[in-house]
């Protein structure tokens, strides 16, 4: 993540902090009593530092209870909907632009993409989506972030999700999210990884080329979904947290028990650049 980030123009991080941070993870893993990884493709590499490695898929919870069904059906009446729900991250900005752009002809003027979260903005202030201020506007609805309740009614009435995820690392729990909630998806494979169980599953439609991907977005916003059978529902539920990490605890129950003698790193070391990273994921304040 951080050397993504490091090739960002403007980036507050920089390629010290994303090489010291690429030496002290193999360190900290093969020292580790346990590593739980996201995939078994995460897993793969981190059995190369350490053989003791569990796979706990990330997972969710049931959405919150929509709030606003009346108005957001009022606004989006006689129309057809796909949803992208995304943060602010570079990287869902780009694979947006790279599977949808770089116009939007390929939806009809009934057809629109509802864009949710912080992507949003990255969408509408980067100079890489032209269309968006020109003929191709009505065709996209950037509404920025969203509560809980409302991103659930904006779920419910949504036609179609898309997933045009390209890069990153771990998985992303908004795939989960699409998926548990029944709603037709179109996505790269990548979007994939870690749920790769329901790569064949019905509705879900998978692009990796642009022209493909826009091809079956269309395609889904202009048919009904399949109706879903018990087994598939009954699936569903593995990707609730309570199903995804519900082996841990034996996991942390075989763990060696022994005393560990804590040694205080220098204050211009690895200890430092640490407590930095921890500061950035907002885990501990600044001093």
């Amino acid at each position: 993540m951080l050397a993504q980030e490091a090739m960002i123009a403007g980036a507050e991080t920089d390629l010290w902090s994303a090489q010291r941070a690429a030496d002290i993870e193999p360190d900290l893993a093969a020292k580790a009593d346990l590593i739980v990884a996201v995939s078994e493709q995460d897993a793969a590499y981190f059995r190369k530092l350490n053989p003791s490695v569990a796979v706990a898929a990330n997972g969710i919870w049931p959405r919150e209870m929509p709030i606003g069904l009346d108005r957001w059906a009022s606004r989006f009446a006689g129309l057809r909907t796909a949803l992208f729900v995304g943060s602010g991250h570079p990287p869902n900005a780009r694979g947006f632009r790279q599977m949808t752009g770089p116009d939007l002809g390929f939806l009809s003027a009934s057809e629109r993409i509802v864009v949710v979260g912080g992507v949003a903005d990255q969408i509408g202030n980067d100079p890489g989506f032209p269309w968006y201020h020109g003929a191709d506007n009505a065709r996209i609805e950037l509404l920025g972030v969203q509560d809980g309740a409302t991103l659930s009614a904006l779920i419910e009435l949504a036609d179609v999700v898309m997933l045009p995820i390209l890069e990153g690392g771990g998985t992303n729990i908004k795939t989960a999210e699409a998926l548990y909630n029944r709603k037709p998806v179109v996505a790269t494979t990548f979007a994939l990884r870690g749920y790769e169980q329901f790569k064949h599953w019905r509705n879900v439609r998978l692009a990796d080329r642009p022209d493909d991907f826009r091809d079956l977005l269309a395609q889904a916003l202009r048919s009904e979904p399949e109706e879903l059978k018990s087994a598939d529902i009954a699936q569903l539920d593995t990707l609730l947290w309570t199903s995804t990490l519900r082996r841990l605890p034996e996991e942390f129950a075989a763990l060696p028990r022994r005393q560990r003698q804590v040694t205080a790193n220098p204050v211009n070391g690895r200890g430092r650049h640490l407590r930095g990273l921890l500061q950035r994921l907002g885990l501990i304040g600044k001093s």
